[in-house]
């Protein structure tokens, strides 16, 4: 039982940063993508889409 705990608390110590790196990388994603369906919408009026 010591080794499962001590093997959670350095779980606890890594998970925290890594998520919030996967939360800032889903922001910019989602930005990314907002700017591209924008950009898309744009050049289909340009075409006449």
């Amino acid at each position: 039982m010591a080794a499962a705990s001590s093997t959670d608390a350095s779980l606890n110590q890594i998970l925290p940063p890594s998520q919030g790196i996967e939360m800032r990388l889903s922001i910019q994603n989602s930005e990314q993508v907002a700017n591209l369906s924008k950009e898309i919408s744009h050049l289909q009026h340009l075409v006449g889409f």
